[in-house]
């Protein structure tokens, strides 16, 4: 009974929910959507709250405002409340998740477990139980010690990513970089992602640093791992551009590579799509679970151009095309079709340099006759 009154310091943090239950509905169509948001409650009561993510079943939080670190006891239960944010303050109930904090304790004990965790959402009230929501949960005794953030080796022009907080960077446990690479090594997209970055997008590379290296996602013909490292702001294939500090995930190395291990049944080199399912989206994917929010919108704006335009050739839809439109901007500068082309020949070099490179390690492993 000792065990179950001793403090301890717990640090939550609500990453995304999926397939949340609908509460409003908008347009002529009726879209069903909601405005959701997150309450914690720990032993009946509220702590904080998250932001309110507008219009979406798919809200991604992730980031500092939806990361709380307070006292508790193994014995004590936190609850997640989503409710849908209303205008009127009458803000409807979409359900909720819990746990008792020693439950997750004895769940999670060795040094190789993610602490990221799915939990099903039942009803509160009349609320619906639908949908998922994924909580990062540990304890403040896991968390390395402080270190200043100094830019990584390599690295010039440092920025503030779009959740970095720069009054608690310089003590920041475990930093996380983005590093943006203009594809191939020609000059003409290094030109054109220069002048039109904030506005129709480019042609990037993305890769993500935490510890000593950096991590991003390639294709493959093999049913493999397309997650692949290398040594920050060095990938061979593509121009390294800039960095940009996100944020502190808090993690010891142990639960990076868990959260790795975790990603890669998802993220299968034969499932790489230049679109839909590139550098820049797994990049994307890993910040939120590392939970230093997403990439700036730009990284992967050409990309959701070409979603568009497939959807388009494919659907011949007023609906793709209006959204091509919001996406490409009057430039006479950017040839859509070209710079995909661009893109597609530097993921073929891509594949080809990783096949050769685990080609030369097996031979360098591989036992003598």
């Amino acid at each position: 009974m000792v065990g179950l009154k001793r403090e301890l310091i717990l640090r939550l943090r609500v990453l995304r929910g999926v397939g949340l239950a609908p509460q409003d509905y908008y347009g002529g169509l009726r879209e069903a959507s909601s405005d959701p948001f997150c309450v914690i409650i720990v032993n009946g009561k509220e702590i904080g709250r998250t932001s309110t993510r507008t219009k979406t079943l798919n809200p991604t939080w992730a980031d500092a405002a939806s990361s709380f670190r307070f006292v508790t006891t193994h014995a004590a239960r936190v609850r997640v409340c989503i409710r849908d944010w209303d205008v009127t303050k009458e803000d409807d109930p979409m359900g909720e998740v819990s746990f008792v904090v020693g439950d997750i304790e004895k769940e999670r004990r060795g040094k190789s477990f993610s602490p990221n965790k799915w939990f099903n959402v039942v009803p509160t009230g009349d609320s619906p139980s639908l949908g998922k929501i994924q909580l990062g949960i540990m304890l403040d005794e896991h968390v390395p010690p402080p270190t200043k953030v100094v830019a990584p080796a390599g690295v010039r022009n440092l920025k503030l990513g779009p959740n970095a907080d720069l009054a608690k960077a310089s003590s920041a446990s475990t930093p996380v970089f983005l590093h943006v690479y203009d594809v191939g090594h020609t000059q003409t997209i290094a030109n054109l992602n220069r002048v039109g970055e904030l506005t129709v997008g480019g042609v990037f590379h993305c890769a993500i640093q935490v510890y000593s290296k950096e991590y991003s996602f390639g294709g493959t013909k093999r049913n493999q791992s397309g997650i692949f490292a290398s040594n920050p702001t060095k990938c061979p294939l593509h121009s390294y551009r800039e960095s940009y500090y996100l944020g502190d995930c808090y993690l010891p190395k142990a639960q990076v590579t868990a959260i790795l291990q975790g990603l890669i049944p998802r993220w299968k080199g034969n499932t790489y799509d230049i679109i839909r399912k590139n550098c820049c989206s797994f990049s994307d994917e890993f910040t939120i679970e590392l939970g230093v929010g997403q990439l700036p919108s730009w990284t992967n704006r050409l990309a959701k151009i070409g979603a568009a335009l497939q959807d388009t050739l494919r659907l011949e839809s007023n609906a793709a095309s209006e959204a091509i439109e919001r996406f490409v901007a009057d430039d006479p500068h950017y040839d859509v079709t070209s710079l995909l082309l661009e893109h597609v020949m530097a993921v073929r070099m891509q594949t080809a340099f990783r096949a050769r490179k685990a080609r030369r390690i097996h031979s360098a492993t591989k036992s003598p006759r």
